[in-house]
């Protein structure tokens, strides 16, 4: 059985929350993996079994809470057990890099003949994010705050995660964020994804045909 577990993440755990930040919160469960939001709050259900597989891999995601979350209930140690003690960071996150710059490039190349942009911003707006991630993890840094990737890549960079949450057309922004790309990874297209990945893009792709912007899937 798992006992009552909770835990804190991103901006409010690190202490850099404003009044528009998001509640994030992690739970894990037996059942199906799931995410409940309600306002600000966003809670992640995870099962036990897939977080633990994570973060024994080494998982961007589970870097992030190994680094930075904040534990406020862990009956009978479930986080410590799945999340913390199992996890082994990764010698190369080449691979997040070159898949985040993959992705981009299919998203981009679909952009300008979508109805609505919500979806797609959102996509890459996580592109982003894990590309970021995974540059820092590469060197030895925790790089999911604003303020630090600010201070390492200047403030133009850091504002162009916001794009996660634009409904229009941001054509400009994801030019902008490609030629970043480009300058930390080469070789993307030669890249051989697993095919959990190659899956993933194809949802996303999927979806952007459709009015997605107001749907909230989990990955």
């Amino acid at each position: 059985m798992i006992g009552s577990n909770l835990l804190l993440y991103g901006s409010l755990a690190r202490g850099e929350a404003y009044h528009k930040s998001d509640v994030d919160l992690l739970s894990l469960v037996e059942g199906n993996s799931r995410k409940v939001i309600n306002g600000v709050i966003s809670l992640s259900l995870y099962n036990y079994s897939k977080m633990r597989k994570m973060s024994s891999c080494g998982a961007l995601f589970a870097y992030h809470l190994v680094e930075e979350s904040l534990v406020l209930n862990d009956e009978g140690g479930c986080l410590m057990r799945n999340i913390f003690e199992v996890f082994r960071k990764k010698e190369s996150y080449m691979e997040e890099m070159c898949f985040s710059r993959y992705l981009l490039s299919h998203i981009e190349a679909r952009y300008e003949n979508l109805k609505t942009y919500g979806y797609a911003n959102l996509r890459v707006g996580w592109c982003m994010r894990t590309f970021v991630a995974a540059l820092g993890a590469n060197n030895n840094e925790v790089m999911f705050s604003n303020k630090k990737i600010a201070k390492e890549f200047g403030a133009s960079v850091a504002e162009y995660m916001k794009v996660k949450n634009s409904i229009e057309n941001s054509a400009e922004i994801i030019r902008k964020i490609r030629l970043f790309m480009d300058e930390h990874v080469f070789g993307w297209e030669e890249y051989s994804y697993g095919n959990d990945l190659i899956i993933f893009k194809e949802q996303v792709l999927k979806k952007m045909s459709f009015d997605a912007s107001c749907v909230i899937d989990y990955v």
